[in-house]
């Protein structure tokens, strides 16, 4: 592991723990994104930063975490801002 590694991680710890304290949500403190599947058909994104590919049956969206993949039919991006992201189609498989 990496020193920058380690120092973003011991960040963060102090982050969560503030967060704990005064009773702040996680994703609030730390930014993380908020994942919500509504079964198979749908999923709204929070706190996404941006789309790196889109096509009807592949979806590769960036989060400050990581990438979030998606794989199955007849994607749309039904909702967009600049901080939420909603995707209706048949999801078939979600990748972190």
């Amino acid at each position: 592991m990496t020193i920058s590694k380690k120092k973003k991680e011991k960040n963060n710890d102090k982050k969560f723990h503030i967060a704990e304290i005064l009773e702040v949500p996680r994703d609030v403190a730390l930014g993380d994104s908020i994942i919500t599947l509504t079964g198979k058909r749908e999923m709204l994104i929070e706190n996404y930063k941006g789309i790196v590919e889109y096509d009807e049956q592949f979806l590769k969206i960036k989060t400050k975490n990581g990438l979030i993949e998606l794989e199955g039919n007849h994607f749309l991006i039904t909702y967009l801002t600049d901080e939420e992201i909603k995707i209706t189609g048949q999801i078939k498989k979600i990748k972190y």
